[in-house]
């Protein structure tokens, strides 16, 4: 609902729309949303900020598909579920290790599916600003 003012306002529909999303808000609606109108979606704090490299949702499902490393599937379950990211890194290695992830395997479809079921579960964090706050 926050999305259609810019379509009805714009001059053009936007391009991308980018806003928090990972396992643990997912945002399915909003993702749906921008499919429908062929907006592509920028996945923002895919890691939640940092909060979800040792959450123990996200850790157990990891385990479980005996898949590691967490930030590795973090980026890689925003990029099947068809988004882009653009993770924010300072250090070289991590920057590396990031890039070094857009070329491995797509994740297990045992374990996409553990992913997307953890916000269902109850485990719903959102860890940046809150645009339907805004007013």
């Amino acid at each position: 609902e926050q999305a259609q003012p810019a379509l009805r306002e714009a001059p053009r529909s936007p391009m991308v729309n980018q806003f928090e999303a990972h396992p643990l808000l997912p945002q399915v609606p909003l993702r749906e949303f921008c499919s429908h109108h062929d907006i592509r979606v920028s996945a923002y704090s895919s890691f939640g900020q940092g909060q979800l490299l040792d959450h123990p949702a996200i850790t157990a499902a990891c385990e479980a598909a005996g898949h590691a490393p967490v930030p590795d599937t973090l980026l890689r379950w925003a990029l099947q579920s068809g988004m882009c990211v653009i993770p924010k890194s300072v250090s070289r290695k991590h920057i590396e290790a990031n890039l070094a992830c857009m070329k491995k395997q797509e994740l297990p479809v045992g374990l996409m599916h553990a992913l997307n079921k953890i916000s269902e579960e109850g485990n719903v964090l959102r860890t940046a600003w809150d645009p339907t706050t805004i007013s």
